[in-house]
């Protein structure tokens, strides 16, 4: 994009114009192109689709890391688990 020539940019005002403010709103507005109800309607199902799927997927690693840790941290299962490590360090150490 090359800069706009002196005659297209419009005269800078001074201060505050709520005319003027409108006036640009509704220009930039006209410039929105906006979508058909068919592609609306897509493009939220799809972004509702990828929201469910990426929060059940989140949900899931969080019940597998919270059963995990309840596993690992409960005083009943802890010595199990040092049972556990003894054996996979000797079965290393051979």
């Amino acid at each position: 994009m090359g800069k706009k020539s002196e005659a297209e940019m419009p005269e800078a005002s001074k201060g505050f114009s709520i005319g003027n403010f409108f006036q640009g709103l509704r220009e930039e507005l006209d410039k929105v192109v906006w979508p058909s109800r068919r592609q609306l309607v897509s493009e939220s199902a799809a972004v509702l689709l990828m929201v469910t799927l990426s929060a059940s997927l989140i949900y899931v690693v969080d019940w597998l890391f919270g059963n995990l840790s309840d596993a690992i941290f409960q005083p009943s299962n802890q010595a199990a688990l040092i049972n556990l490590v003894d054996r996979l360090v000797a079965l290393a150490a051979q």
